[in-house]
């Protein structure tokens, strides 16, 4: 089988279905859609959609700073403006031959998407080209984050009407990866997409994770993004104070402004890294992670399996998060944990002694996890429609 996985290169989630494919034997070509992570960096066969940035400090970067200090981020007009008057409905010509040339030049069987709606342009230039030269190539997207955006609560009421335009987005593809019921009560119940689906998580390869159990393990790990100035969502600065000065102590990733005599930093992971077991074997060492954002409680947030979560689950210890917001995440596992507040999650970690002896719930290439997501693939291929 031939399979274009179609998304950036800047989160884990490509790696991870990249080696889960090349471990069953398949063909597999990228088509990076990331601006900072080249794909010839990497040790995977594909090419870059966009031209790199020469910084990590990008134009986009700036923007966002702006519109996180006014907090503008968490108005939906706002975002519906900006999509209505900056974002690009389409590819640029030139982008969009380049995609033709590669489909038509490449017998590609499936066209393995992720993540949200953020590759809007790219799955609309493969519909078309799909349609218009009329190939036999099927299109998945794991949806993983809905929605990405917009604020909006979980419970349906009237700023649902925001999403109604997402609708044309799904339905371009044939098959949906869901992380959960919520999502689906969104996207399939809501919005009414009419293609195959499955409820499935987007769990990382056995050998991400960490290969034995250490003996002794101390101290919190927090897995998010630190650029706090840059999302609301994001600026957990007083949360992870509070529990510092609860005695705990907590390592968060460089660079980092937040100074704390409990608070302390680590280098960060290359991604590259994480795929190889580096970070999983750094996490064994820790008693557990605890997932953290910004007082949000909305659909986003019962939707998502973040990416702070998956990477916590590779130290093999227990995963504290906050209860009644990660619908997904509750009650996943018996090393997921709730907590009501910053005292009871002091309680609770301080209590905690438990450990994932046995990762096959949490593994992508696990044997239940690999027949659902085999099984889901095989039939959107059959579905001659």
């Amino acid at each position: 089988m031939k399979i274009l996985l179609v998304g950036s290169l800047n989160t884990i989630f490509i790696y991870s279905y990249a080696d889960y494919f090349l471990g069953k034997g398949y063909d597999v070509f990228i088509l990076n859609t990331s601006t900072i992570v080249d794909i010839n960096s990497t040790r995977y066969d594909g090419t870059n959609l966009y031209k790199m940035q020469l910084s990590c400090t990008t134009k986009y970067g700036t923007i966002k700073k702006i519109i996180s200090t006014f907090k503008l981020d968490t108005i939906n007009v706002f975002w519906w403006f900006y999509s209505l008057l900056f974002e690009r409905k389409s590819l640029s010509q030139d982008k969009y031959l380049q995609v033709e040339e590669l489909l038509l030049n490449n017998s590609f069987d499936l066209a393995f998407c992720f993540w949200g709606t953020s590759l809007r342009k790219e799955i609309l230039a493969l519909k078309t080209v799909i349609k218009s030269r009329k190939l036999n190539l099927k299109i998945v997207l794991s949806v993983s984050t809905y929605p990405v955006r917009y604020n909006v609560p979980k419970k349906k009421n009237l700023s649902w009407y925001f999403l109604k335009k997402d609708k044309a987005y799904f339905e371009l593809c044939d098959g949906l990866i869901l992380s959960g019921e919520l999502m689906k009560s969104v996207i399939v119940d809501y919005l009414g997409f009419t293609g195959d689906y499955i409820l499935f998580k987007d769990f990382l390869p056995t050998k991400y994770f960490a290969e034995n159990i250490a003996e002794s393990r101390s101290d919190l790990i927090f897995l998010g993004n630190v650029r706090f100035n840059e999302r609301t969502i994001d600026n957990v600065t007083q949360q992870l104070i509070d529990i510092a000065d609860n005695g705990i102590r907590v390592w968060i990733q460089e660079p980092c402004n937040v100074k704390h005599p409990n608070i302390n930093t680590f280098k960060p992971f290359t991604l590259q890294e994480i795929s190889s077991g580096k970070l999983g074997g750094f996490l064994n060492n820790f008693k557990a992670s605890v997932v953290l954002y910004n007082k949000v409680d909305n659909l986003r947030m019962g939707t998502t399996f973040p990416t702070r979560f998956a990477l916590a689950t590779l130290g093999r210890h227990d995963i504290f998060i906050p209860k009644g917001v990660f619908d997904t995440l509750e009650g996943l596992n018996e090393n997921v944990s709730t907590y009501n507040d910053i005292p009871d999650l002091v309680n609770r970690y301080t209590s905690s002694e438990s450990f994932i002896d046995d990762i096959e719930y949490f593994s992508l290439d696990g044997q239940t996890n690999s027949n659902i997501f085999d099984s889901f693939i095989k039939r959107i291929l059959a579905n001659n429609q």
